[in-house]
């Protein structure tokens, strides 16, 4: 069990519920995904960012993805993707 489960556990604050949240179905779809790309059934170009599609689709109803946090991962993402594609 992670820190942040047992913080939930502790004390049952939402926004710790949230992140978990997003976290388990961020981890469920890259999974899929990675299956897809092994199985030659998905082979994304210049890779692939589950956060984005993730917070157009969860932003209604988790604050967690329209938070500061989410985007700065988002921003780390496209940095990284720009960067790789210069090298």
């Amino acid at each position: 069990m992670t820190l942040m489960q047992r913080r939930f556990l502790a004390g049952g604050e939402e926004s710790i519920r949230e992140r978990l949240s997003v976290l388990n179905i961020r981890h469920s779809l890259s999974a899929v995904l990675l299956y897809c790309c092994a199985r030659d059934r998905a082979l994304p170009r210049g890779g692939f960012n589950v956060n984005g599609p993730l917070r157009d689709c969860l932003a209604p109803a988790y604050a967690y993805v329209r938070g500061a946090e989410f985007e700065a991962l988002l921003l780390k993402k496209r940095a990284r993707r720009r960067i790789g594609t210069l090298i």
